[in-house]
């Protein structure tokens, strides 16, 4: 949970901690690496009294792959996907408050 504590606050990081927990709990594994297409489109504003910034980015996880304790690819869903990413001032650093994605994910 410290390095979820790191990156992320709030709503987002309950729901990395869960993710986290599913995968611990399933014997899953990530291998690979997602990348940036395009330009993130960044704007400022508050989130819950705080000041905050939205960042919509598309993400590229083609590269991704979930595997099982047997090292056997899971199903993925879509590789292009657009993410939505509010940040958060914590600590002195901007954090992950919530992740969210558009009615339409595609990219």
């Amino acid at each position: 949970m410290n390095s979820i504590n790191k990156v992320a606050v709030d709503n987002a990081a309950e729901e990395y901690a869960a993710s986290a927990a599913e995968y611990a709990q399933n014997g899953w594994h990530y291998e690979g690496t997602s990348t940036v297409v395009g330009s993130p489109k960044v704007a400022e504003g508050t989130y819950q009294g705080k000041r905050a910034r939205f960042v919509e980015v598309c993400l590229d996880s083609s590269q991704v792959k979930t595997k099982d304790s047997a090292g056997r690819e899971l199903q993925s869903g879509g590789k292009r996907t657009l993410n939505i990413y509010t940040l958060v001032e914590s600590d002195g650093t901007w954090k992950i408050a919530q992740h969210d994605f558009p009615n339409n994910p595609d990219c």
